[in-house]
C-alpha cells in the first residue's frame, strides 16, 4: 500500500516540476499556424516582392523560416514556393504531437504495470508500454524520412 502512494506522490511531484514549462510563453514551434511578434508593416517590408530570392534562401533556414511563414499568413502573401515549407511545418507539428503521445503512453503503461499487482492490469501495462515503444520507433522513423524528403524537396533551385 505504501509503494502505491509513493508512486502516486512521485507522479504528482513530476507534474509540479513541469508546470513552469507548460506555462512558458508561446513560440512558433508550439502553434499550429506559424507565429511571430512582428507587426503587419514590418512583415510587408520583409515580404517585399522584389526580395523573392532572399525570401527563398531565408525559408531554407529553420529560424528564419518560421518568421517568413508567419509574415506570409499575417499579410496574406502566401506564394506557391512557400507551400512545401508550410506542409513541412505542419508535419513537424504532427510528428511532435505523436512523439509526445507515445511518451505519455509509456508513462501510463508504466503506472499500470507498477500499480497492477498480480491482476490483468499488470499485463495491460506491459502491452501498453510495448505498443507505445513501437509507436515511438515508428514516429522516429517517420521523422527521419520526413527530414530526408524535406532536404530533397526544398534544396532544389
Amino acid at each position: 500500500m505504501t509503494k502505491k502512494w509513493l508512486i502516486i506522490g512521485c507522479v504528482i511531484n513530476s507534474l509540479f516540476i513541469f508546470m513552469p514549462i507548460m506555462s512558458a510563453p508561446i513560440t512558433s514551434a508550439q502553434t499550429l499556424i506559424p507565429f511571430t511578434n512582428t507587426n503587419y508593416d514590418t512583415c510587408n517590408e520583409i515580404l517585399n516582392p522584389n526580395n523573392t530570392e532572399t525570401i527563398k534562401q531565408a525559408l531554407k533556414t529553420i529560424g528564419e523560416r518560421d518568421q517568413y511563414l508567419a509574415c506570409a499568413v499575417i499579410t496574406g502573401r502566401v506564394h506557391l514556393y512557400m507551400i512545401p515549407y508550410f506542409i513541412i511545418y505542419f508535419i513537424e507539428i504532427l510528428v511532435t504531437f505523436a512523439g509526445t503521445l507515445c511518451i505519455l503512453f509509456i508513462v501510463f503503461g508504466g503506472l499500470q504495470y507498477a500499480l497492477g499487482g498480480i491482476s490483468d492490469t499488470k499485463e495491460k501495462g506491459k502491452k501498453t508500454v510495448m505498443n507505445a515503444i513501437i509507436g515511438l520507433i515508428v514516429t522516429t522513423m517517420a521523422w527521419i524520412i520526413i527530414n530526408i524528403i524535406q532536404v530533397a524537396v526544398t534544396s532544389s533551385n
